[in-house]
């Protein structure tokens, strides 16, 4: 019994992991789409950490739906790694996508407010 589950949770691991190597690829491939639907005031970055659709056109809307559901794992792993909450996770990526983001780009203030990177 004990060798069983053991080597479930060695094939659920090696599993996730794989799964997570496959979103991170994914999201990577989308990049350059969200840098552009960015640069053209389509797409800003949310204070939770996700893309929000400030101009809606059916590829920022099929882009944003895309990446927020892969950001959205990637941060529930995050925090299940490290015990904390994948909300908490999120605000801390969006910190760093608004650091990273070139001037421009539309940012939302953790009081909601938007304002466009200078």
């Amino acid at each position: 019994m004990k060798h069983l589950l053991l080597t479930f949770l060695l094939l659920s691991t090696t599993t996730f992991a794989a799964s997570l190597s496959t979103i991170k690829a994914q999201m990577k491939a989308r990049a350059g789409e969200i840098a552009t639907l960015k640069a053209s005031g389509h797409l800003g970055e949310d204070a939770k950490g996700l893309l929000s659709v400030r101009t809606a056109t059916p590829a920022a809307t099929a882009t944003a739906q895309a990446e927020n559901a892969d950001r959205k794992l990637v941060y529930r792993a995050l925090a299940a790694k490290a015990g904390g909450s994948a909300d908490a996770v999120g605000q801390r990526a969006a910190a760093r996508y608004a650091e990273r983001s070139p001037a421009g780009t539309w940012l939302q203030a953790v009081d909601g407010t938007w304002s466009q990177k200078e």
